[in-house]
């Protein structure tokens, strides 16, 4: 457990390869490094591959042992657009939260909750859920999981259109990151300076995630949403939540505009 514990800490700090050697040392000890080893398979691009281990690890467990796994593959579902199997996962974590009544499983229930309010057009619902999460990340100081929330109440602002609100939410989590050291999620959320192959300088990422980036990039190339989330390996309604805050973040209104951006900066290819 010690081994799945410095695999996690290792994969959140950035070390996917001493993460990958903690997994392994916890496996051969003969304890199942999961949701850790599925979240390394997501972080390298795998996100299919994650979500059949969390299935397989999932279904060798008791209720209580795959309630720790459940807001991963939640999560992950949701990135694949399988709505149905994320719903159906959050109902079996709410009822498993509501049998043993512990803080840690109600704010799991309420994330995964959440998640699938975003996705289904909610985002009022997904507040009130993810607050209560909050309330009790704050409680037991965990401050990596608060960050996470506050990331969460950032998408559902935004889905209401508070973009302020949600900027400041998004400020929050990123401060939390920076203390923390993890480093994936700080350039998860401001984004790279990337290189641009017809300028030798810095191209600016005009303030856009990773994730964002990788969707305008697609845009800038021609690519439909359902042809951009084919290619990410992520849903339609994910596609667009990403261009409209890229929308935003340029100050721009349309698809054209936002190429059109893209390929001024060196995102064109």
């Amino acid at each position: 457990a010690g081994y799945v514990e410095l695999g996690d800490v290792r994969r959140l700090r950035g070390d996917a390869e001493g993460a990958e050697q903690a997994y392994a040392a916890a496996a051969r000890l003969g304890v199942d490094p999961q949701p850790g080893a599925a979240l390394l398979l997501r972080d390298r691009g795998r996100t299919p591959d994650a979500v059949a281990a969390l299935r397989v690890a999932i279904g060798e467990r008791d209720r209580l042992g795959r309630a720790r796994l459940v807001l991963p593959a939640v999560e992950l579902l949701l990135e694949l657009g399988d709505e149905q199997s994320a719903a159906a996962l959050a109902r079996d974590l709410h009822d498993t939260a509501g049998f043993f009544r512990s803080a840690g499983l109600r704010a799991w229930s309420a994330r995964a909750g959440a998640a699938l309010e975003v996705v289904q057009g909610r985002p009022d619902e997904a507040l009130k859920h993810l607050s209560e999460a909050a309330e009790i990340y704050r409680a037991q100081r965990f401050r990596y999981a608060l960050a996470r929330v506050h990331e969460g109440m950032a998408d559902a602002l935004r889905g209401l259109g508070d973009i302020r609100a949600a900027v400041a939410e998004e400020a929050t989590a990123l401060a939390i990151y920076q203390r923390l050291g993890a480093r994936p999620d700080v350039a998860r959320l401001t984004g790279p300076v990337l290189t641009g192959p017809a300028r030798a300088g810095p191209v600016s990422s005009g303030g856009l995630t990773v994730r964002e980036l990788e969707v305008l990039a697609c845009v800038a190339a021609g690519a439909t949403n359902r042809q951009v989330a084919g290619q990410l390996s992520i849903s339609d309604k994910t596609v667009s939540r990403h261009l409209a805050n890229v929308y935003v973040k340029l100050g721009v209104c349309s698809r054209t505009a936002a190429a059109a951006w893209a390929h001024q900066h060196g995102l064109g290819r």
